[in-house]
Order: structure tokens, then sequence, then C-alpha cells
């Protein structure tokens, strides 16, 4: 992808034994308006404009399989949704 001016990221950098997790967007498509990381989470908030424009928050989540991870990581996650703009919620 390097040098194309059709696609951005953001990357969320090393946790633990992951080497991180990166999000990519085409410019034409999708206009973020914010991007926050959390441990083991990246949120990214913008403008998805494919037909309309629908106002969308992504949640990108990378867990471990210990169950007691992923309710401390979907916890956070709920907390920083309830005060988020954007309701609508993509998660991958």
């Amino acid at each position: 992808m390097r040098g194309t001016k059709e696609v951005d990221w953001a990357e969320n950098g090393n946790d633990n034994n992951v080497g991180g997790v990166i999000m990519m967007w085409r410019r034409n498509c999708f206009l973020p308006s914010k991007i926050s990381y959390g441990y083991n989470y990246s949120i990214i908030e913008g403008e998805w404009r494919i037909w309309e424009v629908l106002h969308i928050t992504i949640v990108i989540m990378y867990n471990s399989s210990s169950l007691t991870e992923k309710i401390v990581v979907w916890e956070e996650v709920r907390e920083r949704r309830r005060a988020q703009k954007y309701k609508d919620l993509v998660c991958g």
C-alpha cells in the first residue's frame, strides 16, 4: 500500500505477544473523526461515505483466549461507547 493516496491507516502497537493491529480504509469511503486505543482493542469513529453518509464507530478487538481478559476488554469498550457521539457500531 506504500505510495498510494487512496488508502489511509492507523495502528495499535504491540501488546504482550501480539504484534499489534493495523486498521486500513479507503479515503473516499471512510472519513475518520476520532481514533482511540485501549488494551487489546482500537476504536475508530467517523463517516462511512458509500451511497449515503453514516456516522459509525468501528471496534477492532484482539483478545486472548482467557474469559477473564475478554470480560475486562468488553467492559472497557462498553464504557467508552457510552461516551461516544455516534451510536452505530461495527465490530471486527
